[in-house]
C-alpha cells in the first residue's frame, strides 16, 4: 500500500469522526466521547504503524532480491534493520557449523572488524544455542552480556534486541543483533518486524550462499579441467615402438585428476619404465606425482642403476612431501642389447612376470615406500628376458576393484587373463583386462585410479 493510500484511510476515518460530531453534538462533547475519540486516534496510529511496517517489508523484499553478493546483501539487510528500528547500529552473525562459532560478516559504524565467539557464549551465542529472543534494556547488568567487545571497540551498549535467524527448515543460520534504539527501548512491534524481515533475509542469504558455492564449484571445475590436461600431458602420449619388444600403458583417474603415475623414458639402447601410486587422490596427490615425474625425467639419464635413481628420488620427495603423503613406486630399466631387465620396487604392487612353462614371478626387492623415510637404502634385482615373456605392471585400482558382493578383482584373476590371452598383442591384452575389471565392478563406484602397463618379449 502506498503513502497516498494511507492518507486516504486517515481522511476517511477523520470524516467519519466529523460526521459523528455533527450528528450527535451533545454526545460528542461528553467525556465518554472524548475517550472514544482518543481510542480511535490510537487505533489509527497503530494501524498506520503496522501499514508502514508492511510497506517496509515489501520494500525490503525488493531490496534483498536485488543482489546475490553475500557481503552486499548482508549490508543491505542490516541497513534496513537499523533504519526501520531507529537504532544506532546492527550486527549480523552467521553460524560457522564446522567451528561451532558465530562470526560477524559486517558490522556497521566506524569500527569494522571480524568478531568470533563460541555458540553459547554471550547474548548472541545464547540466542544461537537456544533460539530465544533476548530484548534487554540494561545489558551491563545482565550476566549473559559479553562486555569484552565493548571494551575493545570503546562502544557503550545501552539496550539490545537479539533474535535468531532461521531458514525455511527452521534451522538457525545466524543471529541478528540491534543496538541502542534512539528513543526508548525495543518493543514487541520491533520484534515482530525483525521476525518478518529475517524470513525474507534468510531466504536471500541462502540463495546468495548457493550462488557463491555454484560460482566456486564452476571455478574449481575449470581449474580441474586445466589440471587434468596438464597431468595428461605429463604422461606418455603414445606407446614406444621397440625392436623385439612391444609395450603399452594407460591411466584412468577415478577423479578429474589422480595420484597414479606411469612413464616411459628413452635411454641409450634402453627404456626406463616407471609406475607409481601417490597416497590420496585429487590435487594434492597430483602435485606430488608431478614432482616425482620431474625428478625421474632429470635423474633417469644419469645412471643405469635403478636403486640409485630411486634412492635419489626418495630423498627429494622426503624433503618436499608431508608426513601423511607417500609414494609406492616401481622403476625398471629394459636393456635392448642384452635383453636384461633391472628394477627396484619401492613398496609398489609387484609387477607379475608370466613365463611359458613356469609359475608366475613377482618382481619385488623388499624396499619401503618413497617419501616416508629419508635413510632407506634401496636395492635392485635383474634377470634375463626370454621370448614370449609378459610383464604386467599395475596399480591397486585394478586388483582392489570391488563387485556388488564386496569381492576384490584380485591378482589371481589378473594372472588368469594373462595366461589365457598371452598369444594376443599387448594392446588386446590391455583392453581385455580393462573390460574384465569394468564388467566385474559394474554398478559399483570407482574408488581408485587405474594404471596398467604390459610388456611383451618377441
Amino acid at each position: 500500500m502506498k503513502n497516498d493510500g494511507n492518507k486516504d484511510i486517515i481522511k476517511i476515518l477523520r470524516h467519519a469522526r466529523n460526521q459523528l460530531e455533527t450528528t450527535f453534538p451533545l454526545v460528542a462533547s461528553s467525556d465518554a466521547m472524548n475517550l472514544l475519540q482518543d481510542q480511535i486516534d490510537q487505533q489509527i496510529s497503530q494501524l498506520l504503524d503496522r501499514i508502514s511496517n508492511l510497506e517496509s517489508l515489501i520494500n525490503a523484499s525488493h531490496i534483498l532480491n536485488s543482489t546475490l553478493n553475500l557481503s552486499e546483501l548482508l549490508g543491505l539487510f542490516m541497513n534496513l534493520a537499523t533504519k526501520e528500528l531507529k537504532a544506532d547500529r546492527s550486527t549480523l552473525y552467521l553460524i560457522d557449523k564446522k567451528k561451532n562459532e558465530l562470526w560477524s560478516l559486517i558490522t556497521q559504524g566506524p569500527d569494522m572488524f571480524e568478531i568470533r565467539l563460541p555458540v553459547g557464549k554471550g547474548i548472541a551465542g545464547k540466542v544461537a544455542a537456544t533460539g530465544d529472543i533476548i530484548n534487554i534494556n540494561d545489558p551491563y547488568n545482565d550476566p549473559r552480556f559479553n562486555k569484552e567487545i565493548d571494551r575493545k571497540t570503546g562502544y557503550i551498549t545501552r539496550n539490545m534486541l537479539c533474535m535468531p535467524m532461521r531458514n525455511k527448515e527452521g534451522e538457525i543460520i545466524g543471529v541478528m543483533q540491534i543496538l541502542n534504539k534512539m528513543e526508548g527501548n525495543f518493543t514487541t512491534e520491533d520484534e515482530y518486524y525483525m521476525e518478518n524481515l529475517s524470513v525474507q533475509a534468510s531466504i536471500a542469504i541462502e540463495n546468495a550462499q548457493l550462488h557463491a558455492e555454484a560460482l566456486e564449484r564452476r571455478r574449481l571445475e575449470a581449474e580441474l579441467r586445466v589440471a587434468f590436461q596438464i597431468q595428461k600431458n605429463l604422461q606418455p602420449s603414445e606407446d614406444p615402438q621397440l625392436d623385439g619388444f612391444s609395450i603399452t600403458g594407460m591411466n584412468v583417474p577415478c577423479l578429474e585428476i589422480g595420484g597414479d603415475y606411469y612413464d616411459f623414458i628413452e635411454l641409450d639402447h634402453a627404456l626406463g619404465i616407471a609406475i607409481g601410486d601417490v597416497s590420496g587422490k585429487g590435487i594434492p596427490a597430483s602435485l606430488i606425482m608431478a614432482n616425482l615425474q620431474a625428478a625421474l625425467r632429470v635423474l633417469a639419464p644419469t645412471s643405469r642403476s635403478a636403486d640409485e635413481i630411486v634412492t635419489n628420488i626418495n630423498i627429494l620427495l622426503n624433503k618436499s612431501s608431508t608426513a601423511n603423503k607417500f609414494v609406492t613406486f616401481f622403476y625398471g630399466i629394459l636393456d635392448f642389447t642384452n635383453r636384461m631387465f633391472t628394477y627396484t620396487n619401492a613398496g609398489h604392487n609387484p609387477p607379475i612376470l608370466i613365463r611359458q612353462g613356469e609359475k608366475e614371478h613377482y618382481l619385488t626387492t623388499n624396499n619401503l615406500i618413497m617419501g616416508a623415510f629419508n635413510d632407506e637404502i634401496y636395492t635392485e634385482a635383474d634377470f634375463q628376458l626370454k621370448k614370449d615373456d609378459i610383464i604386467v605392471f599395475y596399480t591397486d585400482g585394478i586388483t582392489e576393484a570391488m563387485n556388488s558382493q564386496r569381492q576384490s578383482f584380485g591378482e589371481e584373476r589378473l594372472i588368469e587373463l594373462l595366461m589365457e590371452n598371452g598369444q594376443r598383442s599387448v594392446i588386446d591384452m590391455k583392453q581385455i583386462i580393462i573390460d574384465d575389471v569394468t564388467a566385474f565392478s559394474k554398478g559399483q563406484p570407482v574408488h581408485d585410479d587405474i594404471t596398467l602397463i604390459i610388456l611383451k618379449v618377441h
